[in-house]
């Protein structure tokens, strides 16, 4: 009972996510395409 809500929203997210990953790819590849390169150095925080 204590981690039901976690495993609840574990099982929404993935039920959620079923269908879209083919979107999720396309918009990896237009922001990488929109953004260029980036250095490592301007990656780092």
């Amino acid at each position: 009972k204590k981690y039901l809500q976690r495993y609840l929203d574990e099982f929404c997210y993935r039920l959620n996510r079923r269908f879209s990953e083919k979107v999720i790819f396309h918009k990896l590849v237009d922001a990488c395409l929109l953004l260029g390169p980036v250095t490592f150095a301007e990656s780092s925080l």
